[in-house]
């Protein structure tokens, strides 16, 4: 009677707990059309939380009139370096250390704007969510 009742409880509280996980993590992502100074477009999917600065540029001639804005999104890559040398031994270790990357998006002044609103809603969304207090975080 108790592993029924254990079993039902887990198994209408478990679509709770992923909701609540998936709604608090900060993997929300974006996707945005860019497009150079010299006009060829794409588009790139980015975690929101990425984000480090939106600003402004100049472009090269003979594109100057273009108007456009240069997201840059902030990564984590792994270097290796020396940590020193090892007294009893003289060999030097190595030692793997993650620093700051910046990957550069260029978009129009436009698109710059909708991610901008984007950013915003993604924010007042959880704020909400936090002073509502009622969904688990959970970091990794």
């Amino acid at each position: 009677m108790n592993f029924r009742l254990v079993s039902c409880l887990v198994f209408l509280l478990c679509p709770l707990w992923l909701c609540s996980t998936s709604l608090a993590s900060d993997d929300y992502q974006i996707t945005f059309q860019t497009n150079d100074c010299n006009g060829d477009t794409g588009f790139a999917t980015v975690v929101v939380s990425s984000i480090y600065k939106i600003e402004s540029i100049t472009c090269d001639p003979p594109h100057e009139q273009n108007k456009r804005k240069q997201i840059l999104i902030k990564s984590k890559i792994a270097t290796t370096g020396s940590s020193g040398q090892d007294s009893i031994f003289s060999v030097n270790r190595l030692q793997t250390v993650m620093v700051d990357s910046y990957n550069v998006m260029t978009v129009t002044e436009e698109e710059a704007g909708n991610i901008q609103k984007d950013i915003d809603r993604y924010m007042r969304a959880r704020r909400k969510l936090l002073e509502k207090g009622s969904g688990i975080i959970l970091k990794q």
